[in-house]
């Protein structure tokens, strides 16, 4: 069963910790996640750049 959804790297940081302190030495823990893709984005159809404002 395979549930998708968005972790932060904080939250993919205290899963490892939890998961080394559980395993110990007994064991080998790979994580294949890692925080790449960005949440955040411009809207759709929002010229590029735009300065600093008026100051």
């Amino acid at each position: 069963m395979h549930h998708q959804g968005r972790m932060s790297a904080n939250q993919i940081e205290a899963v490892r910790k939890c998961v080394s302190r559980s395993v110990k030495r007994g064991g080998r823990f790979w994580s294949r996640m890692f925080p790449h893709l960005p949440v955040t984005a411009k809207p759709i159809e929002v010229r590029m750049g735009g300065g600093k404002g008026s100051c």
